[in-house]
């Protein structure tokens, strides 16, 4: 048997560690390109977030939920990533704006959406 160096030893939920170490690094590796917006001011527009991001390679698509979040999703993760770190707590019009690398779908009914939604 080849051993991996990780103590095969389970989580809380009964996961096995080894198991967890391999799928956080997909996720590190696979990259992501969906950036989470929170605290948009009610009158922001898809041009304004797609121009507040515009220095950051091309904005693919971008969601506006309820007037106070939303979603922007760049063509390649590195360009996501520069955004998060250069733009967190910027303002955009006038409200200052979180910007994270969005964290996907949940578990249960939204897991059978669309990633997008």
């Amino acid at each position: 048997m080849v051993s991996s160096g990780i103590n095969a030893e389970y989580t809380s939920s009964g996961i096995n560690a080894e198991y967890m170490g391999i799928i956080i690094v997909f996720r590190i590796c696979q990259g992501e390109t969906r950036v989470f917006l929170g605290n948009l001011p009610p009158e922001a527009r898809v041009r304004d977030v797609e121009e507040f991001f515009d220095k950051y390679g091309r904005v693919r698509n971008v969601l506006i939920k309820h007037g106070k979040y939303g979603f922007a999703e760049f063509d390649d993760s590195r360009d996501a990533e520069d955004a998060v770190y250069d733009m967190h707590g910027k303002r955009l019009l006038g409200s200052r704006i979180t910007v994270e690398l969005a964290k996907g779908p949940r578990g249960g009914k939204e897991a059978r959406r669309a990633p997008w939604i």
